[in-house]
C-alpha cells in the first residue's frame, strides 16, 4: 500500500525513549482517519538537532525522498523542537512542505501548516516562526550552561563524560573526580622511567612494553599513542583544552603522577629522537595536507577510502589521554576529492601556462620578496625575544624573580617563538611553491605547453599529481549545508595566486553530484537554481578511483578547458595519439 503519511519521530539520544512519543503521534495519525498501513515511520535513535549530526541528516533526506516518491499528504511531528533546531533549516524545512502540498502536523503545540483547501495558513506560518525562534534559542542556552557546567567540573578536577573520557592512569571516584589508578598509574612511570634512559625509540619502547605484558586498557601500545601521552601534561596535573571554533579554553585539573622535571627531561628526549624517518610513502593522497578542519583547523587524513579530521579520527585516543580533539565527523571520498584537486589543478596549470606567464612570473617574484621582508622582520623578533629570555635568566639567577614568574613568561615565550618560527616556515613554503610556478614557465613553447596539457589527461604517477596539486592549491575548507533540504558540502580551494573556486558536492539525492555557481544554459543537462534564486551548473570533475594495489587508474572525465580552437586540436590530436601508444 503507498505511505500517505510520515510520522516524523526523533530522541536527541540514545538513552531517551522513542516509544512515548510514536505512540502520541501516531495516534493523532490515526484519529485524522488514516491507517496504520499508510503510515512511514520515520526515527533514527541518536539522532542530535543540536550537533546536526549524521542520523539527524538521514531522517531529515528521508523525509524530502518520501515526498518525492510517495503522494504524501502530511508529515506529523510530537513538536517543533524534534524536527530541528536551527531557525534556517526549519524554514528550509517548511518551505519545502508548502511548495510540495504537504501538511505538517504538530501535536504540541497543535499546529497545522496547511489550510483544509490546501493553501498555507498565514497565521500558523508566523506561529512556526516564531516557535522556531524558540526552539533555536533553547538550544543555545543548553549548549551555554552544558560548557559552563563542563568548565567549572574540568577546573575543580572533575570528569565529563564516561569512561572514555578518563586519560590512562587516572580514574574516577564516587563523586566523579579523577583519581590516581595505582595500578595503571605504575606503568606511566614506567613508560617514563623507559622512555628517559634515552635506549629505546618508541617503536621499541612499545615494543617492550606489550613483551612484558602491559597495556593500556586492553590494547597494545603503539609510537602514535606513546608519542602523545609523553607530550600530554595530564600526568604532571593538568591539561590545556581549546576549541577555536567556539574560542572555549579551559584548564582541567588532575592528581600528579609524575614530577614536572622527568615530564620536562621526556620532551627533551622526544624533541632529540625525532630524526626524520621519511622515506616516501607507498602512496601519495593528493588532499594530503590541503583539507583543514573548520571546527578545529587540523587537517584531514584519508584512510585510503575517505578524508575526515585527524583529531576526530582519533578522538577515542586523544580522549583517554586527555588532550584536544574534535567532534567535527564531516567526510568525503577519498576518490571524489583528489578527482575535484586534480581538475582544479589541470585547468589552472594549463591557463597558468598559456594566459598568464609574464604577469604571474611579475607577481610571483614580487610576492616572494614580500615574503622575504616578512621572515626578516619575524627572525628580528625571535632574536629581541631571545635577548629578553636571556634578560629574565640574569634576573632569575640573580633572584630579582621567582621560580614561579620565570615559569610565566617562559611558557608566554615558548609560545611566542613557536607561533613565529611556524609562520616562517609557512612563508617559506609558499615561496617555495611560488619559486616551483617559475621554474616550470622557462623555456616552454606553445606546442609543447598543449602537450603537456594532453599528457595531463592521462597521468596516473601519483608523486607527479600529487607535487603538481600542491604547486598551485594552498588550502581547502569543506563546510556541511543543506540546499533545498538536501545535504551539500561546500568546498572552497584557495589558490597560491590568490583566487580561490567554490565547488558543491551533493553525495546523495542528485543524479550530477559536484556543481559550480554560474549562468544556466539550456543544454547543461542538471543544472538547477535553488529557491533562493542561485543558479548551479554540472562540474564534470575526474573521479581518480584506485586499484586493488592502491595506484590511481587513469580517469575517464576530464574538465580541463581549453578556449583556444587552435589549442583544442592541437591537445586533442595529441591526446588521441598518446593513447594509441598505451594500447598498442
Amino acid at each position: 500500500m503507498e505511505k500517505k503519511v510520515i510520522a516524523l519521530i526523533r530522541t536527541s539520544t540514545i538513552q531517551q525513549e522513542i516509544d512515548s512519543q510514536r505512540e502520541e503521534v501516531l495516534s493523532l495519525i490515526l484519529a485524522d482517519g488514516y491507517s496504520m498501513d499508510e503510515i512511514e515511520v520515520v526515527g533514527e535513535k541518536g539522532a542530535s538537532a543540536i550537533k546536526m549530526d549524521e542520523a539527524y541528516l538521514k531522517n531529515i533526506n528521508r523525509v524530502y525522498d518520501l515526498i518525492e516518491q510517495e503522494p504524501i499528504k502530511a508529515v506529523y511531528a510530537w513538536a517543533i523542537d524534534r524536527i530541528g533546531r536551527d531557525v534556517e533549516l526549519l524554514q528550509s524545512f517548511r518551505k519545502k512542505l508548502v511548495n510540495s502540498g504537504v501538511d505538517l502536523v504538530i501535536r504540541t503545540p497543535s499546529l497545522r501548516l496547511l489550510n483544509p483547501d490546501g493553501s498555507a495558513n498565514g497565521a500558523v506560518g508566523l506561529a512556526f516562526s516564531l516557535f522556531a525562534e524558540m526552539a533555536q534559542q533553547e538550544m543555545e542556552q543548553k549548549k551555554a550552561r552544558f560548557m559552563r557546567a563542563k568548565k567549572r567540573n574540568s577546573e575543580a578536577g572533575k570528569a565529563n563524560g564516561g569512561a572514555k573520557n578518563i586519560p590512562f592512569g587516572y580514574s574516577k571516584d564516587a563523586n566523579g573526580y579523577f583519581i590516581i589508578n595505582e595500578e595503571e598509574a605504575n606503568v606511566v612511570r614506567l613508560i617514563f622511567e623507559l622512555h628517559n634512559s634515552g635506549k629505546y625509540s618508541l617503536n621499541k619502547l612499545a615494543l617492550e612494553l606489550n613483551e612484558r605484558g602491559y597495556s593500556h586498557r586492553g590494547k597494545k601500545f603503539t609510537n602514535y599513542f606513546l608519542r602523545m601521552f609523553i607530550k600530554s601534561t595530564v600526568v604532571i596535573g593538568y591539561s590545556d583544552i581549546y576549541k577555536p571554533k567556539t574560542g572555549w579554553k579551559v584548564k582541567r585539573i588532575y592528581p600528579q603522577i609524575i614530577s614536572k622535571e622527568i615530564w620536562e627531561k621526556a620532551q627533551t628526549v622526544l624533541l632529540s629522537n625525532q630524526t626524520s624517518t621519511y622515506k616516501g610513502t607507498k602512496h601519495y593522497y593528493l588532499g594530503a595536507k590541503l583539507l583543514k578542519c573548520s571546527s578545529c583547523n587540523s587537517n584531514f587524513s584519508t584512510d585510503g577510502n575517505q578524508y575526515r579530521c585527524k583529531k576526530n579520527h582519533h578522538k577515542v585516543p586523544l580522549q583517554q589521554q586527555g588532550l584536544d580533539w574534535c567532534d567535527n565527523n564531516s567526510t568525503i571520498l577519498t576518490a571524489v576529492f583528489d578527482g575535484m584537486l586534480w581538475s582544479l589543478t589541470k585547468e589552472k596549470h594549463l591557463n597558468f601556462l598559456l594566459k598568464e606567464k609574464d604577469v604571474t612570473e611579475g607577481r610571483n617574484k614580487k610576492q616572494i620578496e614580500i615574503n622575504l621582508q616578512k621572515i626578516a622582520a619575524l627572525r628580528t623578533e625571535i632574536a629581541q625575544l631571545d635577548a629578553n629570555r636571556a634578560k629574565w635568566l640574569e634576573r632569575l639567577f640573580a633572584s630579582q624573580i621567582t621560580d614561579k614568574e620565570a615559569d610565566a613568561y617562559f611558557a608566554r615565550f615558548d609560545k611566542e617563538n613557536a607561533d613565529k618560527t611556524n609562520a616562517i616556515t609557512n612563508l617559506e613554503n609558499e615561496n617555495l611553491a611560488l619559486q616551483r610556478q617559475l621554474d616550470s614557465l622557462a623555456e616552454l613553447s606553445y606546442n609543447s605547453i598543449i602537450k603537456l596539457a594532453a599528457s595531463l589527461q592521462v597521468m596516473t604517477d601519483e608523486k607527479e599529481m600529487y607535487e603538481l596539486v600542491h604547486q598551485y592549491i594552498k588550502m581547502v575548507t569543506l563546510n556541511r549545508t543543506t540546499i533545498d533540504g538536501k545535504g551539500c558540502s561546500i568546498l572552497t580551494f584557495y589558490f597560491y595566486d590568490g583566487t580561490s573556486e567554490t565547488l558543491y558536492y551533493f553525495s546523495k539525492n542528485r543524479k550530477q553530484a559536484i556543481y559550480k555557481r554560474g549562468k544556466i544554459d539550456k543544454r547543461l543537462k542538471y543544472a538547477f537554481t535553488d529557491s533562493e534564486g542561485n543558479s548551479y551548473i554540472p562540474y564534470d570533475a575526474d573521479r581518480l578511483e584506485r586499484d586493488k594495489d592502491g595506484k590511481i587508474t587513469e580517469p575517464e572525465i576530464s574538465s580541463i578547458r581549453i578556449t583556444d580552437e587552435a589549442a583544442n586540436k592541437i591537445m586533442t590530436e595529441e591526446l588521441l595519439r598518446q593513447r594509441e601508444e598505451r594500447n598498442k
